[in-house]
């Protein structure tokens, strides 16, 4: 059993959140999929069928889940291999290539979108819903009582 917390984690490389979901999914899932400038969509999926295949997993995402970390939890999601519990994601799947500008400055040129399995956008209007929504208030936090976390703790339990 594993509960796997990606709550507040901005993200990361792509790769990177490929790489892990490898680990959670049977060999020829979907993971995810990449959309450039010119539509072209590459798809990429799991390739070793994972050491983590077995396991029964629940994961944690919040607001602040964003980026490779939503393309996680967002392919462990749709093939339903687990349970994610806590708030909508923030939404971003987009990346981007910087440009340094003579002034020091530099320009963001967002240049791929990062498709779900099931195709659909990963963004602001389309964020990773949980199977299980909890909110998580301030005043939980400060009087100690992760309301997410119990969540969790109770689905893997069962």
């Amino acid at each position: 059993k594993m509960i796997l917390d990606l709550r507040g984690n901005p993200g990361g490389f792509f790769n990177a959140a490929i790489y892990a979901a490898d680990d959670f999914l049977d060999a020829g899932k979907v993971i995810a999929k990449e959309q450039d400038s010119e539509g072209k969509i590459q798809e990429y999926t799991s390739t070793k069928g994972g050491k983590l295949v077995d396991i029964q997993l629940v994961v944690l995402v919040d607001s602040g889940s964003a980026s490779a970390s939503e393309i996680l939890s967002g392919a462990l999601k749709q093939a339903s291999r687990a349970t994610i519990v806590g708030e909508k994601t923030y939404g971003k799947g987009t990346a981007q290539t910087v440009i340094d500008l003579s002034d020091g400055s530099t320009l963001h040129v967002t240049i791929l979108k990062w498709l779900l399995p099931d195709g659909g956008w990963l963004n602001k209007e389309n964020p990773i819903t949980p199977n299980v929504e909890v909110e998580y208030s301030a005043e939980d936090f400060q009087k100690g009582n992760d309301t997410q976390m119990n969540k969790a703790l109770e689905i893997i339990n069962n």
